[in-house]
């Protein structure tokens, strides 16, 4: 955040003790059909809203894409397991678009897959009790 012209502990202070937290396991079977194409509508393009979004990719599946200067581009699974963090929409908005939340979607796989998802809270939000 320095390079923003913030104080070193300004994005930490944006949360605090009573802030909600949750996380989301996704699992995604693989398309049942010889021709996925006809069957998969996959997932839309879209942001997320958030701060931080941790995807655990698995290299036999693929299918994730991120839209970069108007095209899409295929997310390298190579290694056995990655760990990808995207920041969300929050974090573009306190750093002024300095740190980017990428518009991505999710297309046809042909294995199954699984996503770790974990969600950090929006500062000043508020768990219930």
């Amino acid at each position: 955040m320095f390079s923003l012209g913030l104080g070193e502990d300004y994005f930490v202070a944006q949360f605090n003790s009573r802030a909600p937290s949750f996380a989301r396991f996704n699992y995604y079977p693989p398309c049942p059909s010889p021709r996925p194409e006809d069957l998969v509508f996959g997932v839309k393009p879209h942001s997320d809203s958030g701060v931080l979004t941790i995807l655990l990719i698995d290299k036999d599946v693929g299918g994730l894409q991120v839209l970069r200067d108007g095209v899409w581009h295929n997310v390298p699974a190579s290694s056995p397991f990655r760990l990808l963090i995207n920041v969300g929409d929050f974090v573009e908005i306190i750093s002024n678009g300095v740190l980017r939340s990428p518009v991505h979607r999710g297309g046809d796989q042909r294995a199954e897959r699984e996503d770790l998802v974990g969600h950090v809270p929006r500062p000043g939000s508020r768990r219930r009790d």
